[in-house]
């Protein structure tokens, strides 16, 4: 009997300690996690939502050098079949110096809060072509650069010159894993009231009317103006970015007017005999 005990013990401690193996175990997948992202020139942005209404949202920029900064946000959200709102508690900064990029990292931890770093907290869920959109009316400062368009404004850039749904802008997504054969159309209405107007129904086509050289200047470099024959009346706004058919040509509006439009091109080698007068410029090639 003294010699069972032992053996029974061990026994019970082993069993215990599967339980709670698995217990831990099971906890760990019952958590999900959904990921949107964005990507940019070294730089990133990327929210986790766990399915047990926590979240983490990591921005990050690194030079080329390789100093960098990476910021966590990290707290609690609601969500409904419309609209995410994120409720941040902390904020965790690590930062990596150029001598020594990727040891030593200074890292400090932060209560969110009116003094403390923002960012955007209210989005708008947006589903097309099985791609899932965090689209938000706030603006906010990303490493000292401040937003100069609305996610909705930026999305709408990519949307118009039919970049959409395949490659995306500065705002968050969730990317489909397997994409339908044929984009469906965008429900406009769903978009907010003030921001549909950027939104083009019909691709714009257009024609250069007039090339003028400007010279360098103290503040500015040698660059081109490029005028187009449409304007306010024919839906043209700053949102939008016209190509030639091949691409290897593009202008972005500067200055729109009733019925012509007035953009600079920094070409390299710009020449009026590749792209002379009457040559062709579209919103969004068709296929």
């Amino acid at each position: 009997m003294k010699t069972l005990l032992p053996l029974i013990t061990l026994l019970l401690l082993l069993s215990c300690s599967e339980q709670k193996g698995n217990k831990q175990e099971t906890s760990s997948r019952n958590i999900d996690t959904t990921f949107f992202k964005a990507d940019g020139f070294n730089m990133g942005l990327e929210l986790a939502l766990l399915s047990n209404n926590k979240f983490v949202l990591k921005t990050s920029m690194f030079s080329c050098f390789g100093g960098g900064e990476i910021r966590k946000f990290a707290g609690s959200y609601s969500k409904d079949q419309t609209q995410l709102k994120l409720k941040p508690e902390t904020v965790t900064i690590t930062v990596y110096t150029e001598e020594s990029p990727m040891s030593n990292p200074e890292i400090r931890e932060l209560q969110y809060g009116p003094d403390s770093l923002k960012t955007k907290t209210i989005f708008q869920i947006l589903e097309w072509n099985n791609n899932e959109y965090l689209l938000s009316e706030q603006s906010t400062s990303f490493y000292g650069f401040e937003d100069e368009e609305s996610d909705y404004e930026n999305f709408a850039y990519y949307y118009n010159s039919g970049d959409e749904p395949e490659e995306h802008g500065w705002y968050l997504v969730n990317e489909a894993v397997e994409k339908d054969s044929a984009t469906s159309s965008l429900d406009l209405d769903k978009i907010p009231p003030k921001y549909r107007g950027a939104f083009l129904k019909q691709p714009i086509a257009a024609e250069i009317t007039n090339t003028e050289k400007v010279p360098e200047l103290e503040d500015e470099g040698e660059h081109w103006l490029i005028t187009i024959n449409k304007g306010e009346v024919d839906g043209v706004n700053k949102s939008l970015i016209f190509r030639t058919q091949n691409s290897e040509f593009f202008i972005e509006p500067d200055s729109v007017f009733k019925e012509k439009t007035v953009a600079k091109s920094y070409m390299y080698k710009f020449s009026t005999k590749d792209y002379p007068v009457g040559t062709v410029l579209k919103t969004k090639w068709e296929d």
